[in-house]
């Protein structure tokens, strides 16, 4: 009897826990009840788990009135409740329950720079979450130079090979949506006016504006990097009038200036060179031929296709040792 006494008892007054989180770590919890010295109460243990009333874990905690738990993970619901049990075991019902939402820390970049120059950024965030790197010079255009997903330590690195082309360089991170929109072009055009393209894209993300007559050959416009709007715009005042055009984006991959494009070179039956070049798809390309690396003759033009290579045969490249270059024309 006196031990369902106790447990009527503690249905009764038990309150609701809690939550105190001063100097707590975002994984702890700081739970408090109301306790009662003299109704022969033994202890107290807290229950919880991520679904309500569905309890996972139990904590004995002891005859107090508060307990810290520790070990949750960020951006994770728990829900708890408390029981008291008096000396024989006997255990009371639940207390009423309390949910808390685990805050999720922000993301946080450190840089380092060694002595030759080399940009290391260490960063912690939240595990699972994808997150572009943003570079700038000016805190104005903002462009995405890595994108990466942070793994079950919640830390990264990053090593800007860039970093030494700049006097200076600013980053910050961006997180990217668990299903980041595909990138959109809008077509509008008044009577006697040029055509404008309003576009949406990822923050910080670089896309080229291709345009075609035919859906076949695309030539590459112009490059635009998506502002924090997610939005660009962007007027095509070389097509006033004529022949149907037809647009589309494509996104620049993260590769360094200066790499592309590339030159491979294979001699073809005949004694012809062949140039296999690979570069931005609807870029055009001049190529150039020396003898001794000063005078540079033009040979012609390739503009790269969708596969992002092209080829440029070179028929008097057997006559003569050459050395071959690629400019990108305007």
């Amino acid at each position: 009897m006196k031990i369902l006494a106790l447990a009527g008892f503690l249905a009764g007054i038990l309150a609701a826990p809690t939550l105190a989180r001063a100097a707590q770590p975002p994984a702890s919890v700081t739970l408090a009840w109301d306790t009662d010295p003299g109704s022969g109460i033994a202890g107290y243990k807290v229950y919880y788990g991520a679904a309500s009333r569905a309890y996972t874990n139990a904590v004995s905690v002891g005859n107090t009135g508060w307990a810290t738990i520790n070990g949750l993970k960020a951006g994770t619901t728990y829900f708890f409740a408390v029981t008291a049990y008096g000396a024989s075991g006997l255990e009371s019902g639940y207390s009423a329950e309390i949910s808390y939402t685990v805050p999720v820390p922000p993301p946080a970049l450190t840089i380092r720079v060694t002595p030759d120059r080399q940009v290391i950024l260490d960063g912690t965030a939240p595990v699972g979450h994808t997150y572009d790197i943003l570079a700038s010079q000016n805190f104005a255009a903002w462009t995405a130079i890595n994108t990466f997903t942070v793994g079950p330590t919640g830390a990264f690195e990053f090593i800007d090979p860039a970093a030494a082309r700049y006097p200076s360089r600013l980053y910050r991170l961006h997180e990217v949506a668990a299903q980041a929109p595909l990138p959109k072009l809008q077509i509008r055009r008044a009577p006697g006016q040029p055509f404008v393209l309003d576009g949406t894209g990822q923050v910080g993300h670089a896309y080229d504006i291709l345009a075609s007559p035919d859906l076949a050959v695309w030539t590459f416009l112009t490059n635009v990097i998506v502002g924090p709007s997610g939005s660009f715009e962007f007027i095509d005042s070389a097509h006033l009038a004529g022949a149907p055009r037809f647009y589309r984006l494509h996104e620049t991959t993260y590769t360094l200036p200066g790499t592309l494009p590339q030159l491979q070179l294979r001699v073809a039956p005949g004694g012809h060179v062949l140039l296999e070049i690979t570069g931005q798809v609807g870029h055009r390309y001049t190529v150039l031929a020396s003898g001794n690396l000063v005078g540079w003759t033009v040979l012609g033009t390739v503009a790269v296709g969708i596969s992002g290579t092209s080829q440029f045969a070179d028929p008097g490249g057997n006559s003569a040792p050459r050395l071959y270059r690629l400019q990108e024309s305007d």
